[in-house]
């Protein structure tokens, strides 16, 4: 399980429907460790688009308390 902020997912969706994009690809990438270093959860947003390739929305990273 990972946790993520709202605010951070808010940011994402404001711009989703601030476009007029109606469908969006996710993908959530799960924590890994990649040469003894802790790599945390990310879920990338690809708005869906005439265009093939779609819109890129970017990700947000899951929280971690400091």
């Amino acid at each position: 399980m990972s946790i993520f902020k709202v605010k951070d997912l808010n940011r994402i969706i404001d711009a989703l429907v601030k476009d007029g994009i109606e469908l969006v690809d996710i993908e959530v990438f799960d924590r890994e460790e990649i040469e003894g270093e802790l790599i945390g959860a990310t879920i990338e947003f690809n708005g869906c688009s005439d265009d093939e390739e779609g819109i890129d929305y970017g990700g947000i990273e899951e929280y971690t308390q400091t």
